[in-house]
């Protein structure tokens, strides 16, 4: 038997991916202060068609959204819905 229902795999899952994407965020200006065998050097990260505090913004705004999102799922306030257009639509073309 199954314990764990699709959405608390769902919620794993975001927030195993919100923590890689977390450790990207952080490991990006990290490689700018130190050289580590592990980091890429900061050039091979910043391509320079973003200035590099909008990036950052962008990606910490990224994580508040997935945070939310992977709490949302947890605390049962987010549900999983399929996705209704083709339902509907055919739904509508019967009546």
């Amino acid at each position: 038997m199954n314990v764990y229902g699709p959405t608390v795999r769902l919620g794993l899952w975001l927030w195993l991916l919100t923590g890689l994407f977390a450790l990207r965020v952080v490991a990006q200006p990290m490689s700018l202060l130190l050289e580590h065998p592990l980091l890429p050097r900061f050039e091979a990260w910043h391509s320079d068609a973003l200035p590099y505090g909008l990036l950052v913004a962008s990606q910490i705004l990224i994580l508040v959204a997935m945070s939310w999102t992977a709490r949302g799922i947890d605390a049962g306030t987010m549900a999983l819905t399929p996705p209704e257009g083709p339902r509907r639509t055919s739904a509508a073309a019967c009546q």
